[in-house]
Order: structure tokens, then C-alpha cells, then sequence
């Protein structure tokens, strides 16, 4: 460890008010800095030949990280995660790892930062409003990484990115893996393709009953809003119908998709048998029995096996890897559009095979890569 100054939160609190200033830290096997205080400047120093991360900061009050020269870092080279975070003017090379990663936070910039042959600038801090300007990134796989790819359900909160400089970005500049409900982007980007990943982790097997037991009709209209469980991962839904007096109509779902977006669906009865919606509900908020379903008839909402994409997509094609891990040493993998699972583009979702049971709380995971367009509105 090259310096280390870590109170951890207790009896006593966070140290706080440091200042790490001019110093040169060369060859050392862990992290260069670790540091967990409130209210520290990390400016001027010289960290190079790091067994670990370069710099390590959170959580804390506030960080304020500039100037400072980092040079061929094993892991990360400046994580951080303060409340109120700044990273300016640092110079980041050859790193194995992202160059900058920002972990936690809630006001945080990441400003005129060169990063050459570094992994770009990854963002993971939920609650963080993010504003990412005025930075070079040259010979990153991707200049920004938005969540982490192994992580389901991940969401951020808000990232601005202006007046970047992106030069001999390996795979594309920006790689989604997380919904971010607010994203803004320059314009030279909007309209652009970029590349995106779902994971959905040990996603339960299709149930007929998952979101809501048996319901039974009352030859009238009803809604129900109550003891309904919300599906897992958003996938789509199965609505199953006893035949004792010829059930009819349609079944109406409401709730949000994987994108936290409003939607709904009606689900065409099938008397004495199951019949399944082709959107993937990430919640759902009421269900609505027709007048067709008397009270001799019962209605069970369950969940199947289409699984929904967090961003939209515009060609079937443009799922390019859907991989199953049956266990952590053996998986299954589609690489080619003729042997994926068929996409539906319309309600963006990936129709698995029969989802199995699995004692494993890990395992089956799906992980799904595609390219998605970032639109203006």
C-alpha cells in the first residue's frame, strides 16, 4: 500500500480535511492510495507501477482529485465515491482496467482528464448526477461505460456527456449496461448506435400463479390492485382461465416495461387453457377481468419465458449475443442472428427455451448483447 488513510465509518465518524499533495508513489503490489475520509484533495502526485488500484477513494463528504500523473495500473486507476466528487486535469496511462470509475456519489464531475490506452471512464454510482466534459480517451475498448455487465437490474440516475475528445475507441463509445433514466448527450452522438447488455440473473421458471392466484370473475368488470407480485425480470405474461361457463374477453395488464416506461396489454382469454402477452412487464400495477368471466370461472396471472430488452432495438439482427451459464463452468451460447432465440423487435423480447429450475440462487443467468440506437427525445 502506497498511502493509506482509512477511518471507517463507526463511534466516531469519518476523519476529515486531508491533503495528499506532491507525492511520488512507484512499484508498489497493492493500491497506490486508500483512502476513506470526508473532504480530501488528492492533487499533484505521481503514482506509476501499481500492483492494485492507482486511487481509491470512498466513501466521504467530498473528493476532490486533480492534476495528479497515473502510469500502467494493474486495476482501476482512480475509483471514487464521495457525496460531492470532482476529477479534473489528471493525466491516465496504460491501464489494464477502466481508468476512472465512479462508484457511488451524488454530485460528481469528471472533467478535462487525458486517458491514453486506458478502459474509458466507467460510471456504476446509482443515486449520482454525473457530468462527464471536456475529456480525451484515446485506445479504450469503450469511452464510457454506463453499469456493470454482471449486474442485474442496475439503474442510474442521471449522466450528461459534453465535449468529449474520443479518439481510437475500439469498440464504440458508449456501452450500456444499466438503465439510465436521465442520459444526455451531445449532439454529434444523438441518433448514434451503440452497443448495450442485459443480465438477468437466475430468472425464476415460468409460473401460471407468479403474479396473482386464482381470481375469480363476477360477470362484471373488475380491476384488481392488490396481492399482485411483480414479475422477477420483466418478461411477459401467462394468463390461465378455467372452462366451467365458457370464460371470455380479454384480460388488461397494466405496469411499467424494462425501461420504467408506462404500458399496458391486453391478453385474449383462452377458456379452459393458458395464453401468454408478448410485452415483458418489469411491474404491474392493476389487472382487469372482463365481464366474460362469471363467477364459476377463475383466472390465474403467471409469468413465461420472453425476457425484455432495457433498450430498443430496430432489427432482430441487432441481438448479437444471447448466452445462457446453466452453471458457473458450463453455458450455452448463440452467436448468430439464425441461432438466437427469436426476437420479437416490436416489444423487444428474447423468447428463451423453457427457463429451468435450479437449486442454485446463481444460476441459469442470461446475458443478452445487442445494439440499440440513442434517440433525441
Amino acid at each position: 500500500m502506497g498511502i493509506q488513510v482509512n477511518f471507517h465509518p463507526g463511534e466516531y465518524g469519518l476523519g476529515e480535511d486531508f491533503q495528499i499533495i506532491g507525492n511520488t508513489i512507484d512499484g508498489v503490489g497493492s493500491h497506490g492510495m486508500y483512502i476513506t475520509a470526508n473532504r480530501v484533495t488528492i492533487s499533484n502526485n505521481l503514482l506509476k507501477n501499481i500492483g492494485g488500484y492507482g486511487i481509491t477513494a470512498w466513501p466521504g463528504e467530498e473528493y476532490t482529485i486533480t492534476d495528479n500523473v497515473l502510469r500502467n495500473i494493474s486495476g482501476v486507476g482512480i475509483a471514487v465515491g464521495g457525496e460531492k466528487t470532482t476529477v479534473s486535469g489528471n493525466q491516465i496511462f496504460e491501464v489494464q482496467a477502466p481508468g476512472i470509475s465512479i462508484v457511488d456519489g451524488i454530485s460528481v464531475t469528471v472533467s478535462n482528464n487525458i486517458l491514453e490506452n486506458a478502459g474509458g471512464i466507467m460510471i456504476y454510482a446509482p443515486e449520482a448526477e454525473v457530468t462527464v466534459v471536456n475529456n480525451h480517451i484515446a485506445g479504450a475498448e469503450y469511452a464510457l461505460i454506463l453499469g456493470r455487465d454482471r449486474i442485474a437490474g442496475e439503474v442510474l440516475n442521471k449522466v450528461v456527456v459534453q465535449d468529449n475528445d474520443f479518439d481510437n475507441i475500439l469498440a464504440g463509445w458508449l456501452h450500456l449496461a444499466a438503465l439510465v433514466k436521465n442520459l444526455e448527450v451531445e449532439p454529434a452522438y444523438t441518433d448514434s448506435i451503440v452497443d448495450a447488455f442485459d443480465f438477468f440473473k437466475a430468472p425464476l421458471p415460468a409460473s401460471t400463479n407468479y403474479v396473482h392466484r386464482a381470481i375469480a370473475g363476477s360477470g362484471a368488470e373488475q380491476d384488481t390492485t392488490t396481492q399482485i407480485t411483480n414479475p422477477d425480470a420483466p418478461r411477459n405474461i401467462s394468463i390461465t382461465t378455467t372452462n366451467n361457463a365458457a370464460p371470455s374477453g380479454y384480460i388488461r395488464v397494466e405496469g411499467t416495461n424494462a425501461r420504467g416506461d408506462a404500458d399496458s396489454e391486453k391478453i385474449a382469454i383462452v377458456a379452459g387453457g393458458t395464453a401468454y402477452g408478448n410485452k415483458a412487464f418489469a411491474t404491474i400495477t392493476k389487472l382487469t377481468i372482463p365481464a366474460g368471466v362469471s363467477p364459476t370461472d377463475t383466472v390465474e396471472i403467471g409469468v413465461s419465458d420472453k425476457l425484455g430488452l432495457t433498450y430498443p432495438i430496430q432489427a432482430a439482427t441487432d441481438v448479437y449475443l444471447a448466452q445462457v451459464y446453466v452453471t458457473a463452468d458450463r453455458w450455452m451460447t448463440w452467436k448468430v442472428s439464425s441461432e438466437i432465440p427469436p426476437v420479437d423487435v416490436a416489444n423487444g423480447t428474447i423468447d428463451f427455451p423453457p427457463i429451468p429450475a435450479n437449486p442454485d440462487p446463481d444460476f441459469p443467468t442470461y446475458g443478452i448483447k445487442y445494439k440499440t440506437r440513442l434517440t433525441s427525445d
